[in-house]
């Protein structure tokens, strides 16, 4: 684990502003509320926090949540609703300082900073009345724990990533940074809340984005889905070749993405011209069939008619590309040799193989019953691979070996 961060306590005399309510929770002047978004500190042995979705790569922010889109959509969340979900910070030594960090709750506070400077009518929820946000929000009620790095981040992890999600960069970049502070994979999963084959496949990612910006980027800007990044590293191995491919990719993902962009317009178009031909429905299209004011009706869209999804290179993309390629003749004319198979497709397989018969069949190929066999138990799956690997493919033999494997270990 990495040099351990103190965990900062509850002052005795709290900060100047700053009222006890119950338990952690405070009322806290706004502008005390410190962001943690100064990006990774890879320049000291400590885990030091900091709000996942800044992932800075060549200073550009890597992590979802912030464009204006979101900011917008939360702003007015707020100034409609009120603030649905308490801020949640911690109390820090910032280099001798006492602050008020914020875990969870930056894009929360970002746009209260924004009602307040603009001073809006925003919505009380308590007394169900319009008030300045000034006199709402100057001061906000505030939950403040005692947090070490390690709790804050796994607390704004699992907070953050399950609501506005921080994007694969960030996640990336983040799983990397703990990785770089030498934070254990057990700790790793606890912190994220994913298991050892996200793990596993994420550090994939780090090292073939490692040299691949392009890759990366694309990551980043959501024009490949995780699985299809995955896929394609494990397809191209070298740089050069994969960002040809990618490029190939994304085309694909354009031309799919217009072609149903079409077929979305049409139909909404066929929509509309329906409910205005129906009668039992025109008023709700129609300004003036009730004598209603035309400047009464909202010309703002909804944002759930603005938005729409991204042009998106999935695996399906990247298997039809890769066939397409192996099926090309080679500069000779001839037709390419078969790429050897990797370790994990051998393995999966066979794994299918063993699914079927145990799962299915549960008999050899002569009828003869099978000792019935834990599929879960993760022995057997070791054991299975390692066969694999060993060049044993007899299924049925493999199966009743180890049968007698366990079967010795229990008689001891």
């Amino acid at each position: 684990m990495p040099v351990a961060e103190k965990i900062t306590k509850k002052p005795d005399t709290l900060p100047a502003g700053v009222t006890h309510l119950h338990g952690n929770f405070y009322t806290v002047p706004l502008r005390l509320i410190v962001l943690a978004d100064g990006g990774f500190d890879h320049d000291t042995e400590d885990l030091v926090f900091t709000n996942p979705r800044y992932a800075l790569t060549d200073y550009q922010i890597h992590g979802q949540g912030f464009d204006k889109t979101q900011m917008a959509e939360l702003e007015e969340s707020i100034r409609s609703q009120g603030l649905l979900n308490t801020p949640i910070c911690r109390w820090h030594d910032d280099n001798g300082g006492l602050i008020i960090q914020a875990v969870d709750c930056e894009r929360r506070v970002r746009s209260l900073r924004k009602l307040v400077a603009a001073n809006e009518q925003c919505w009380d929820k308590e007394e169900h009345d319009w008030k300045p946000a000034k006199e709402l929000y100057e001061n906000v009620v505030v939950q403040i724990d005692e947090l070490d790095a390690f709790a804050a981040f796994t607390l704004s992890f699992n907070l953050g990533e399950r609501t506005v999600g921080y994007g694969d960069g960030a996640v990336i970049q983040t799983v990397a940074y703990l990785r770089e502070k030498n934070v254990p994979p057990k700790k790793i999963q606890e912190l994220t809340g994913y298991g050892s084959q996200w793990l596993k496949q994420t550090d994939d990612l780090i090292a073939g984005t490692k040299d691949d910006e392009k890759l990366f980027l694309a990551l980043c800007g959501g024009e490949i889905s995780r699985a299809a990044a995955l896929k394609l590293i494990e397809e191209y191995p070298t740089v050069a070749e994969r960002q040809k491919v990618l490029f190939e990719l994304k085309g694909m993902a354009q031309a799919r993405y217009y072609k149903a962009g079409d077929k979305d317009e049409i139909a909404e178009a066929a929509a509309v011209q329906a409910t205005l031909s129906d009668p039992a429905t025109a008023d709700g299209w129609v300004a003036d069939v009730d004598n209603s004011d035309p400047a009464d009706a909202d010309p703002t869209p909804t944002p759930a008619a603005t938005k729409k999804k991204k042009a998106k290179v999935t695996t399906g993309d990247v298997k039809k590309v890769t066939k397409k390629k192996d099926e090309e003749p080679s500069d000779d004319g001839e037709p390419q040799a078969p790429k050897p198979l990797t370790a994990t497709k051998v393995e999966k397989f066979w794994w299918e193989k063993v699914t079927e018969l145990v799962k299915a069949k549960n008999q050899d190929d002569e009828g003869e019953e099978l000792e019935p066999v834990d599929m879960r138990d993760l022995r057997l799956t070791k054991f299975l691979c390692e066969q694999f690997r060993k060049g044993n493919v007899d299924i049925v033999s493999i199966l009743k070996n180890f049968k007698r494997k366990m079967d010795k270990e229990a008689a001891k």
